[in-house]
């Protein structure tokens, strides 16, 4: 861990991890929240529309959870979220 209480990448890779649980969580509700919205704005949906944003702000919680839990927190996530 380093002083901030993020954890270091693994040696080797050049010291960027992208790979990774809360960046796959992050990947698909974000894949979600699009479909969603692409789909409202299309069909002129204020409830997908609704959906699409509950989706990528829900999705959220266990993206910033999962990346406390298995230290894997990025600089952006972590300043991004209060503790």
């Amino acid at each position: 861990m380093t002083t901030a209480g993020l954890a270091r990448p693994p040696v080797g890779t050049g010291g960027i991890t992208v790979a990774n649980v809360p960046n796959a969580v992050t990947l698909v509700r974000t894949a979600a929240a699009v479909s969603l919205a692409t789909t409202a704005i299309t069909t002129r949906s204020t409830a997908l529309l609704v959906a699409a944003y509950l989706t990528y702000w829900a999705g959220d919680i266990p993206d910033g959870l999962l990346a406390r839990r298995l230290g894997q927190e990025t600089r952006v996530g972590g300043s991004c979220s209060s503790r």
